[in-house]
């Protein structure tokens, strides 16, 4: 059974930290890679360096670490899958896309920014 893995720096208290949406949205990225079979890796909520503009020290991002080289090399793709599972249903049920995700070289940052 596929589980929710937290990088040394950062424990499961830290969730609680999170905006409700962001909570929601991590919700369904843990359920994207559940239904996958594979686990989750969370490597920052709101620790870690951030640009100045970054929504993590508000609680409205999250990085997820690759788990495996099939992550790595399909992280566009999962990124892709990421985007549609966070913002499903946009813009047919009257919202704007709220979610985005960026891979980057070693996770893939998502972040909750109504637009």
């Amino acid at each position: 059974m596929p589980r929710t893995w937290f990088k040394e720096s950062c424990c499961a208290q830290v969730l609680m930290e999170m905006t409700p949406e962001m909570a929601e949205g991590h919700r369904l990225i843990v359920r994207y890679f559940a239904l996958r079979n594979t686990d989750t890796r969370v490597t920052c909520v709101r620790g870690g360096t951030h640009g100045p503009n970054s929504k993590h020290p508000q609680g409205n991002a999250v990085d997820y670490g690759f788990q495996g080289q099939n992550a790595i090399a399909n992280r566009e793709a999962i990124g892709d899958g990421l985007r549609e599972c966070l913002n499903e249903g946009c813009p047919n049920n009257g919202c704007s896309k709220v979610f985005d995700v960026v891979p980057e070289i070693t996770h893939w940052h998502v972040e909750y920014d109504p637009k």
